[in-house]
């Protein structure tokens, strides 16, 4: 939601300098002449001289001087100059901001039907500034606008149908709005319309559509949209799996400061895909992600601590970012900060080394923090966790807690155990679709493959074709290139139409036309020069023999 203000305040900001140009009047050159119909109470002249003075043509730029004659003739009814009080008091970069004055200009222009300060005026109802939030009186406007095209209030309108605010939730409605606004290039719509082909929302699930977007998106810098596409070259959806690439959109996106991309982009370099095995680099990225509150990235660095890779061997760093995940709500974390160091080691099978936020790793922690992380399991509603603890609260004495804390491992090595089998089950169960997508994607191609070849094929058989039918057109021109006699004339005429002898003029004109068909420049416009000019030829040579024939 955020990120798609920022994007409407920067269409905004465009919209609003492309208003800046122009000149007083065509046939008035001066600008003491411009000034003077304008201080007439000329409104389109009071209007001109503000674009004049913002733009600084033909005297100094005053942003001063343009909000005054704006508002002057603002104040007369023209939509334009409302529209740009509008923004330049909804931006705040030449007056002070003030919502409600820009709210106030949004309206008198749009209720002249100006689409530009509809669609501003929606998004003021939208964001609550200036006036009450009010979803239902933004969809008002964002729908007056996009119905008279304009592409940022379709993407808005799209979103209000996708979310269910101002309206009732209506998919086929946010894609009909975010396909109109994607055609006309608006980025924050291709990449919600690649994220509902993705999903299968308001339409089938169409990876290659997904990507389609996506791609539109990414090209124009979105970085959402750039995480997406890179996470579908990872996992070969709607592409031949592709880690180059996929490393290649994270790391775009990732620059542009995207949490998300960052940590996948952690990853890659963790399990060296897509790029060589890097765990300083990993941590790196690991690291911008965590700083940004992402749970599974604080999780994965807190990991590369206690595992000492890429940094020196750190367990209170490591415990740092645990509990930081852990305060997120972060299942993993909350797990490890609840073991102590001494009842683990051991007891406890070490998993196979790898960073990816699904394996987990147990680390040492205090009875505060103990309770403290069970307290957010018990948030969780998990009845396991809960039992142990109202055990440890209840319950005195020295033997007691030796044997609650006795059982409280047992069953955590129980539940390590089971959950080791869980997690190889679900890995073997990854590995065997993304076979079975590996071979959907190999059958793919091989019947693509077959495809092209068969087009290849009638391709030739259709040039082949076409040579035997010229080498016959050549002989035959050969043939009547030097009639002896009328005879003869008359008889290459008639080969050229492909008449017999004791032909008809019903005869001749049906030769005509069937030759005609075969040979008309429609047919040969596309053609290679060289055909085209040889084609033209005949064709000239039948039109000849026609008019030859004709008159016998």
């Amino acid at each position: 939601m955020k990120i798609l203000q920022k994007i409407c305040f920067v269409l905004l900001l465009a919209t609003f300098s492309s208003v800046y140009a122009g000149s007083c009047f065509d046939n008035v050159t001066d600008i003491n002449d411009c000034r003077g119909i304008a201080e007439q109470g000329n409104a389109r002249a009071q209007y001109n001289l503000g674009m004049v003075y913002g733009n600084g043509e033909g005297v100094p730029q005053d942003y001063k001087e343009s909000v005054k004659w704006f508002k002057l003739a603002a104040e007369q009814g023209i939509a334009q100059a409302q529209y740009n009080l509008g923004v330049m008091y909804g931006n705040g970069r030449i007056v002070p901001q003030d919502y409600e004055e820009a709210v106030k200009w949004y309206r008198l222009a749009s209720e002249q039907g100006y689409a530009k300060a509809q669609s501003n005026l929606g998004l003021r109802y939208a964001n609550g500034e200036g006036v009450p939030q009010d979803y239902k009186e933004a969809v008002k406007w964002y729908r007056l606008a996009a119905e008279q095209g304009h592409a940022p209030a379709q993407s808005n309108l799209g979103y209000r149908y996708y979310s269910g605010d101002g309206v009732p939730q209506d998919y086929n409605e946010a894609i009909k709005w975010f396909k109109l606004a994607a055609k006309q290039g608006i980025a924050q719509a291709q990449y919600n319309l690649g994220l509902m082909y993705d999903n299968g929302q308001g339409v089938s699930q169409d990876y290659n559509e997904a990507i389609k977007w996506f791609k539109l998106a990414a090209e124009q810098g979105d970085a959402p949209a750039q995480s997406n596409l890179g996470v579908m070259y990872e996992n070969g959806q709607g592409v031949p799996q592709n880690y180059n690439e996929a490393v290649k959109w994270y790391r775009l996106a990732a620059k542009q400061g995207l949490s998300q991309a960052q940590f996948n982009l952690g990853g890659r370099y963790a399990k060296g895909q897509g790029v060589p095995q890097d765990y300083k680099e990993a941590v790196k990225w690991f690291r911008l992600a965590a700083e940004q509150g992402y749970a599974q990235s604080q999780f994965n660095l807190g990991l590369m601590y206690h595992k000492g890779l890429g940094v020196p061997q750190d367990y209170k760093e490591a415990i740092k970012w645990f509990r930081l995940a852990a305060e997120q709500g972060y299942a993993e974390a909350q797990y490890n900060l609840s073991l102590k160091d001494a009842d683990v080691r051991g007891v406890l099978q070490d998993y196979k080394e790898t960073v990816n936020g699904y394996q987990k790793e147990e680390i040492q922690g205090n009875d505060k923090e103990a309770v403290k992380s069970y307290s957010k399991s018990l948030e969780q509603g998990n009845d396991d966790t809960q039992g142990e603890l109202e055990q440890s609260q209840d319950k005195g004495g020295k033997s007691l807690i030796i044997i609650v804390v006795i059982l409280i491992i047992f069953l955590l090595w129980f539940y390590r155990l089971i959950k080791k089998r869980n997690l190889e089950r679900d890995y073997q169960e990854q590995e065997q679709e993304q076979e079975r997508e590996k071979e959907q994607v190999h059958r793919e191609q091989e019947r693509q493959y077959r495809r092209k070849k068969e087009k290849e094929q009638v391709r030739r058989e259709q040039e082949r074709q076409y040579r035997r039918e010229k080498e016959r057109q050549e002989q035959s021109r050969q043939k009547r290139e030097k009639p002896k006699n009328r005879n003869e004339k008359d008889r290459s005429y008639e080969e050229i139409l492909g008449l017999s002898s004791g032909w008809t003029k019903s005869d001749l004109k049906s030769a005509y036309r069937k030759k005609c068909q075969q040979i008309h420049p429609d047919k040969w416009k596309d053609f290679p020069e060289d055909i085209a000019q040889r084609l033209e030829k005949e064709y000239k040579e039948v039109q000849k023999a026609y008019k030859y024939l004709s008159k016998k």
